[in-house]
């Protein structure tokens, strides 16, 4: 009945798109939700004419310190891969979480009607040093780093994924006895490793209390730790099981159905009702750029059931062996290029599916494209079975399908992110278009 149930409202969700983020703490009893919120759509593109480069990801800190970094090499009229670059020595040092032997990382670039993707997890023979050292000096980037004199700081992201963190190094064990409780003079044993809390402590807490948003990070030269990385990358990644499948064209069928879309995830598991849900948010760093009919991606999730810390590089952290990939899926015809990606969602396939199902890799206008972005998200979650959604998105049919078969709903106030990159119609210049849910995901332009 569960099974037959969970099928019905799965098939409901996505003739309409369905996506998540968080589970909410409110139960939504049959009122009425809240009607959608008007905002600009500013900050989902770039509206004047007169830029270089687009992009997006990071925290507000992040996007100030890049701004400050592009303007102050102007005058070395960087190539747009080598922007990139400078981003990505960034983004390490403001996202240390996200960057460890544990991470999956992915990096994606699309140059003169050419792709090309690689998920550097499944791959242990290459390394992300091996990946930005292609076409580019890396020697070049890190003496304009180090030049400037970088300020990382902490974001909200890496804010809660340090609170994650910390519970995993401090986990307390109940000392287990045969027939009897433990007297209250027994006190719980704390297990632990040392070395991992005191390097811990030492970089991410103030007293006894963890850093704040805004609060200043430990530099360190990216890349000496990335060719550390590199030594240690192939051991590792080489015992590791991929967890999802290398990338695969898209199964034909009424929904997926045109040919050059390719996936790293198989969406068809979503249009026969299967799901593959994260039982904690999911905090990625991803950055994104856009210039002269040029487009470069990464993207870098950890999951911390466990944490450790490099011995060579404390502020560097790492978690479980099989951390999931940001699910992204691409159109390219040679004249003519889309991508999309979702994240910052416990399934994040189900949010890509939809989008896809909805048409955006298709679309010839931005409009479109905005519509389907903006368009309000549920999603199905199970064990117990329960629907989340936006509260923005006023009262619908759906939702009384929802509550006339009984399954509960709770109103949350954003289900994950998407972006979009691409241009529409032939030889067009490439856009980025946004998620105005999220400051991560605005468009900001160059």
């Amino acid at each position: 009945m569960i099974k037959s149930l969970l099928i019905t409202l799965c098939l409901i969700i996505n003739s309409v798109g369905c996506s998540v983020l968080i589970h909410s703490d409110q139960f939504v009893d049959k009122v009425e939700l809240k009607p959608q919120v008007e905002t600009s759509e500013e900050v989902q593109y770039c509206g004047r004419s007169n830029f270089k480069v687009q992009y997006l990801g990071g925290s507000e800190y992040f996007q100030n310190e890049l701004l400050n970094l592009l303007k102050a090499t102007k005058s070395l009229n960087l190539s747009v891969r080598e922007q990139f670059l400078l981003a990505v020595f960034t983004m390490i040092q403001f996202r240390p979480d996200q960057f460890g032997h544990s991470a999956r990382i992915q990096v994606f670039e699309a140059r003169k009607g050419k792709v090309s993707y690689e998920d550097i997890f499944q791959n242990p023979k290459v390394s992300l040093y091996d990946v930005l050292a292609r076409q580019s000096s890396l020697e070049k980037i890190q003496k304009i780093l180090s030049g400037h004199k970088i300020n990382p700081k902490v974001g909200p992201d890496l804010k809660e994924n340090l609170a994650l963190i910390q519970s995993t190094l401090f986990q307390k064990k109940i000392l287990k006895h045969k027939g009897k409780r433990p007297s209250s003079q027994k006190k719980p044993q704390v297990t632990f490793d040392q070395s991992n809390i005191k390097a811990f402590a030492k970089y991410f807490t103030r007293g006894e209390n963890l850093v704040i948003a805004g609060e200043g990070l430990k530099t360190f030269n990216v890349l000496n730790f990335l060719k550390a990385q590199k030594k240690e990358a192939q051991a590792i990644y080489a015992k590791s099981t991929p967890l999802w499948p290398p990338p695969t064209f898209l199964a034909k069928s009424e929904e997926l159905s045109k040919a050059g879309q390719q996936c790293n995830i198989d969406l068809n598991l979503y249009r026969n009702s299967m799901q593959i849900i994260s039982p904690n948010k999911i905090r990625p760093a991803v950055f994104a750029i856009a210039g002269n009919d040029e487009f470069y991606y990464i993207s870098s999730t950890q999951e911390f059931e466990s944490t450790s810390i490099h011995p060579s590089f404390p502020t560097i952290l790492s978690g479980a062996k099989n951390s999931r990939p940001i699910p992204i899926c691409w159109n390219n015809t040679g004249n003519q290029f889309q991508f999309a990606s979702a994240s910052y969602a416990r399934d994040m396939g189900q949010l890509l599916y939809s989008a896809v199902a909805l048409g955006i890799l298709e679309t010839s206008s931005r409009e479109k494209v905005i519509d389907i972005i903006n368009h309000p998200r549920n999603m199905l979650l199970q064990t117990p079975p329960r629907i989340l959604v936006e509260e923005h998105a006023g009262k619908s049919k759906l939702i009384d399908d929802f509550y006339d078969l009984r399954i509960p709903v709770y109103g949350v106030k954003e289900i994950g992110r998407l972006f979009f990159a691409g241009n529409f119609s032939s030889g067009a210049p490439l856009k980025l278009v946004g998620d105005k849910r999220a400051l991560e995901n605005h468009v900001y332009c160059y």
